[in-house]
This record gives C-alpha cells, structure tokens and sequence, in this order.
C-alpha cells in the first residue's frame, strides 16, 4: 500500500470497467485521481469519485471525448490544474466495435466503421498520451504514461480491434523512445479477457468470432451459444445425408472405476499431417467414414442483436439427434461457413450400455477459405453416474464459463 502516495494520476475511460478498477487501486495505493470520460458517462464516473473520496483519497470527475482533440486536451489541462501536476496517466479509453456493426471480420467492415475504431482505439491514445507526455515534460519530474493494448494486438482474431491494438502496442514503441530523454516511461499492457461491461456487451456476438485467427467457432458443437429466448427454430424439411462417423462399427468401452469407462479414439488425420496427400489440407484422410443416415432439417436464427451469426441451417440424425452439417450464414444473408460434426459410436463388452458422442468439428470458411480441425481427442470418458446436481442450472453456467 500506499506505493503511489502523492502521485498524481489521470485515467481515461475512468467511469467503468478496467479504468474504473484502476482508479480504485491508484487510490488504495495513495495517489491522486482524476477520472474522465464522456459527458454522458458523468453520473458513473461521480460515482467512481465518490467511492474514492469516502475513503479518504483526493479524487475528481472531468468531462472529455478522446475523439475530439480539444475537448480531451482541454480535460487534461482541467485536471493537472486541479492536481496541481501530472506524474502518470492511464489511457484506458476504448471500443471494442461500432455499435452498428459488432465484431465482423474486415472483409465485411464498412470503412466508417473501421475508422470508429481507430479514432477511439487509436488517435485517442494518441491525443490523450501526447498531451500527458506535454505537461510531464513542462513539470519537469518524469513520469509515467501507460497505454491499454490488448492480447488482441498479437492475435489476429478481432478485425478492427485487433488491428487498432496492434496499433497501440507500436504507438507506445514510439513514444517511449521520444519521452526517454525527459525521465517518461511509457508502457503498454496486454490484457486477455476480462469481464467489464466493455466485454460484456459482446460477449453472446464474441461466441460467433474467430478464435485465435482461425475461423472456427467457438459455439459449434452446442450450435448456438447466446441466448437461448432469442433463438428461433422451424422445421424446413427432411431428408438423407452421408454422416461423418468413426466405424459404423462400435469402439469399445473401457472400465477405468465402478461407474466411468473411457474410450479409445482413432486417430482423424488431416491432409496436411498426410504426406503426399491430394485436395484441401484440411480434409480428413484416415479413419472417418460417411455413412447414409435420415435427418431432419432445421433452419435457426437468432433475433440477439449482438449475435454475429445469420440463419443457420442443421442436419440432425432422426434417430440420436446429433447435427451433422451446419451451413451459416452472415446477418446480411450471405453463406460463408460450413461445419461438419463426427461421431463415433461406443459399447460396453456386455452390450448393455452404448452412446453417441462427438469427436472433431471441421470448419470451413468459404468466403477466406480457411478452415480449423477442433476435437479429435486420443481418450474420452463416459460416467454412469453423475451427482443430479452436476445438471443444474447453476453447475451448467459455470461450465460454460
């Protein structure tokens, strides 16, 4: 405690989130806090201030909009004036997305929207890190400027976002080198993930994002990850379709315990791991079958406005409903993404007890033409005998946490 006594300190974006609990921890530390943030946002960052001046830090609000030149430089001046200095300032102001347009590849961005990002993500930290960098050299002692980057600015799997971030990671590069010479650090930090209203917003859409660069996703073996009351389904028709499956025969069951029994899986290779193999890398060349089975065909789509996904349509085994294929479409009704789900078929040596259950989604994106393999595990385990409170709702929310 107390590491940050008689530092004066400004954080952007202040009023919620990241720099919220930034501010908060400043003050624990001892420092000297003025939050900003949009007019808008006033009412939360008085919040955050009172919060902090109730336990007996120096805290202020000031207005400002890093998207506007003047009126961020002017709420920098308004608050070195009120702290009598400036010896560190946190940009921790940012979007994730255009409201309108979500976490859409950039193929897909319209150029106003891009450019939304950057002015926030990026011009923004500019505007606010220069003028923090202006007054600490005008007081003459140092400093510290830290720039919010993300884990996004080293992985390519947010479009604008990513982009806007890898942005700041170089935009600190260059002002550390600049500001050196007065005795100013400047540092950028990378975090993943965090629950803030920021993440929140997007998170049932961030389902439906990339992962990691590659465009599989994440909600494709339970078909559809947001909210459930928004999701509609129909029944659009019925049919045949040749199923990817390990067999048809059944793998065995292995007793591990009294209850649970485990199941060697065959190996799916793919045809880059196959050498001299011909057609798409990612087609699958060993141990996986095709085999006639009846389906039914089911078209959804989901009225959540942050959900990324258009109408998505389903092949779903008559006998053991488990999806097949899935063929998404984007919100403007546009195909691009075709998923095929294997099985493989389990039984015990005695006959009495057999199952179902997935191994690999292969994802292909025809609009990039890239695709990902996910699954294909070595093992996998059957339990006989779950504890009734493992299906619970709580105990199912956390698991999909």
């Amino acid at each position: 405690m107390n590491r940050l006594k008689g530092k004066r300190a400004v954080i952007t974006g202040g009023a919620s989130g990241l720099g919220a609990a930034t501010a908060r921890r400043f003050a624990e530390e001892g420092a000297h806090v003025v939050v900003i943030d949009l007019p808008e946002k006033a009412d939360r960052g008085e919040s955050v201030v009172a919060e902090l001046t109730a336990s007996g830090a120096g805290a202020y609000f000031v207005a400002g909009d890093v998207l506007d030149a003047a009126s961020i430089r002017a709420a920098m001046d308004r608050a070195a004036g009120a702290m009598g200095g400036l010896d560190v300032c946190v940009a921790s102001a940012g979007v994730p997305a255009h409201p309108d347009a979500g976490f859409r590849g950039l193929m897909d961005l319209e150029p106003e929207h891009f450019d939304y990002v950057h002015n926030v993500n990026v011009r923004g930290v500019f505007l606010t890190a220069q003028r923090a960098g202006r007054l600490m050299i005008e007081g003459g002692n140092g400093g510290s400027i830290v720039t919010l980057a993300s884990i996004a600015a080293k992985r390519p799997s947010a479009g604008a976002y990513s982009v806007s971030k890898a942005a700041v990671w170089m935009l600190t590069r260059s002002l550390s080198g600049e500001l050196a010479p007065y005795g100013i650090r400047v540092n950028a930090l990378l975090p993943g993930t965090i629950h803030t209203p920021f993440v929140d917003r997007y998170l049932a859409e961030s389902y439906a994002d990339p992962v990691a660069g590659l465009d599989i996703f994440s909600d494709d073996l339970n078909c559809y990850a947001g909210k459930p009351e928004y999701y509609k389904w129909k029944l659009v028709g019925e049919g045949k379709v040749l199923a990817p499956v390990i067999g048809p025969y059944a793998l065995k069951q292995r007793s591990v315990g009294a209850t649970r029994y485990e199941v060697d899986i065959p190996y799916l290779r793919g045809g880059y791991e196959t050498p001299g193999s011909e057609g798409a890398p990612w087609q699958v060349t060993e141990n996986l079958n095709l085999v006639e089975r009846p389906v039914w065909i089911l078209e959804g789509e989901s009225t959540d406005p942050y959900y990324n996904f258009g109408k998505v349509i389903m092949w779903v085994d008559k006998d053991v409903n488990r999806i097949y294929w899935k063929k998404v479409h984007n919100k403007a009704g546009e195909y691009f993404y075709t998923a095929m789900c294997s099985y493989h078929f389990s039984k015990s040596d005695d006959g009495t007890y057999s199952a179902v259950t997935p191994n690999m989604v292969m994802g292909v994106n025809d609009k990039t033409d890239r695709a990902a393999l996910g699954g294909r595990y070595a093992t996998q385990f059957l339990e006989r005998n779950f504890d009734p409170g493992y299906f619970s709702l709580r105990a199912l929310s956390r698991l999909s946490d």
